[in-house]
């Protein structure tokens, strides 16, 4: 009888559940909203694109160079 009394107690001091599982988050309905670089230009993002993952791929090849330069390796 006491915890069935207890529970009834405490029973207005929780939050509804339906209130606890609502997010307050604010997006908009439009596609691709969430990316984080503009794309309505094709040729300038496809610009960004390759200078982007081209430059990354180059850096070994381009460190590699520097390297058998500096030692006398490659002789240009």
């Amino acid at each position: 009888m006491y915890a069935s009394a207890r529970l009834l107690r405490l029973a207005p001091l929780r939050a509804p559940a339906s209130r606890i599982m609502t997010r307050s988050v604010q997006t908009s309905a439009k596609p691709y909203n969430g990316v984080p670089f503009d794309y309505t230009n094709k040729r300038a993002l496809a610009f960004k694109f390759i200078a982007f993952w081209g430059g990354g791929f180059a850096i070994p090849f381009i460190a590699g160079y520097y390297q058998l330069r500096k030692s006398g390796g490659a002789k240009a």
